[in-house]
């Protein structure tokens, strides 16, 4: 078997770093850009999320406790929905939308989600709403032609299970595969004895591969 080759000096597959931090990361270092629970009303914060947006990230938003309704503002030509309210109060499960393209049809293992708490959700006639509360609202608002979403939930377990639910993962994989440059992931699954095509991150024309058995093949040109 063949496998994915570890290319070296690229930048991590995650990268978690505070608002501080964040300031400092060059644009075009990022993919997707996921701003969980962070503020972003601050104007540099604000200035810094539009530049890597404008420079080919994507950007997933996401509900927290220090989001305020509304701190989005300066960001609104840029994401498919508006924050509005917190709302408080029991609901449980979380709908697909029909015929939205980043969850394929069968199950989804959210239907079970219990969530407590969360952000009201405003969205334009042509938003693609991926996810709804039971009370159809909505939770999940996606821009697949400008690449950036709004979850009206944390990613954290403070407002509701959806951590702990199996649709977790699959979920967050597929909005990142939705908001991730066009082919910086496959478009379908690999098969076997296929080669994967890898970008390279950093100025470098080489990279090493690391093999199943853990030996390294040096200097392969690309």
């Amino acid at each position: 078997a063949r496998f994915a080759p570890y290319v070296s000096e690229a930048l991590p597959v995650t990268r978690v770093v505070d608002a501080a931090g964040f300031l400092s990361v060059p644009v075009g270092a990022i993919d997707v850009l996921v701003l969980s629970g962070l503020d972003v009303s601050p104007e540099p914060i604000a200035d810094a999320v539009r530049a890597h947006v404008v420079g080919g990230a994507g950007l997933l938003l996401t509900a927290g406790a220090q989001v305020a309704p509304g701190s989005e503002g300066r960001l609104s030509d840029l994401l498919p929905a508006r924050t509005t309210a917190i709302v408080d109060g029991a609901t449980e499960g979380l709908a697909r939308a029909e015929g939205t393209p980043v969850l394929p049809p069968g199950a989804t293992g959210l239907d079970h989600v219990r969530v407590t708490r969360r952000m009201g959700l405003e969205v334009g006639d042509s938003t693609d709403v991926v996810l709804w509360f039971a009370d159809g609202v909505p939770a999940l608002a996606v821009s697949t032609e400008r690449r950036t979403a709004v979850l009206a939930l944390p990613l954290d377990a403070s407002a509701s299970d959806l951590p702990y639910r199996p649709g977790f993962l699959p979920l967050v994989s597929r909005v990142m595969r939705a908001l991730a440059r066009p082919g910086a992931m496959p478009d379908e699954a690999m098969a076997p004895g296929d080669v994967p095509a890898l970008a390279v991150a950093g100025r470098s024309g080489e990279v090493e591969l690391t093999l199943p058995t853990g030996s390294v093949v040096p200097r392969v040109a690309v």
